[in-house]
């Protein structure tokens, strides 16, 4: 596992997935922040996912870039120790955790070698049992960029956000990033959605500079030739721990839509200008 090639300073990497010489299909990435108790029943619950699939089930890396100041690092590397090949993590140093969550994610985008990466949560809220479906809709004849786990699509739900003024936050959240790139966003059920699976070779990650945990927004804005699909799920209860979305990040959230459609409008005056 490489640990100086990357933007952020590393403290420590761990487990004998070697991403540079990966020859596995998938790589699943999962930002984590003090999730500790999660670990072990997400990675159990990820390997019977891909195990159940079938004949067909893809060769599978899972790699945790993790933010966390308390056990979830051990809980890691005891993950590491035990699944044999295929679990690693990385940890970026307290001090240097630029983009929050996003930018954990962006690391672990940067990192994959595989052809296909699915970026999901560690809370469970994201159901482990759902990656099968994304993959089966890369598959699909749209051929997708893109794949969103969406939980507004018909035959989806937003239970597990639980509290009512996440449900409305939620979707005020929605309407703002559509509002503020309509042309990449418009037709998208959930670009709040942090589940989602990319097909690497058509992304361009070069422009992305995420803040808070908003990675999937700026990944469509700026990949605006992607064709996307969806995939409905059931957005489930948190496992263990506390949701790390607070006013500091719905604040870092609305820079970002602000910061959009100010692009947004220079690239307008620009073009009227030429």
């Amino acid at each position: 596992m490489p640990s100086n090639e990357m933007s952020q300073p590393l403290e420590q990497s761990a487990g004998s997935l070697d991403v540079a010489q990966s020859t596995s299909e998938v790589t699943v990435v999962i930002p984590t922040r003090n999730e500790a108790e999660n670990i072990k029943p997400l990675v159990d619950r990820l390997l019977a996912a891909f195990s159940a699939s079938g004949a067909c089930t893809p060769s599978v890396d899972i790699l945790f870039v993790d933010d966390s100041d308390d056990s979830t690092i051990a809980a890691i590397l005891a993950i590491c120790d035990s699944a044999g090949e295929g679990v690693a993590m990385v940890h970026r140093a307290k001090g240097h955790r630029p983009g929050g969550l996003a930018g954990a994610t962006l690391v672990g985008l940067e990192c994959a070698r595989t052809p296909l990466v699915i970026v999901m949560d560690a809370d469970l809220q994201h159901p482990p049992e759902v990656c099968p479906g994304l993959l089966e809709t890369m598959a699909g004849a749209s051929h997708p960029d893109i794949a969103i786990a969406t939980r507004y699509a018909p035959g989806g739900s937003s239970a597990g956000l639980s509290r009512f003024y996440r449900v409305v936050a939620s979707r005020i959240a929605t309407k703002l990033a559509q509002h503020a790139a309509p042309e990449s966003l418009r037709a998208i059920s959930d670009p709040m959605s942090g589940f989602f699976a990319l097909r690497m070779t058509s992304i361009d990650l070069q422009r992305v500079k995420p803040r808070g945990f908003k990675i999937l927004v700026e990944l469509l804005i700026h990949n605006s030739d992607a064709v996307v699909s969806e995939y409905a799920y059931d957005f489930a209860l948190r496992h263990s721990g506390t949701s790390k979305a607070t006013l500091l990040q719905g604040g870092h959230f609305l820079r970002q839509v602000w910061g959009v459609r100010a692009a947004r409008r220079r690239a307008r005056k620009f073009k009227r200008a030429a």
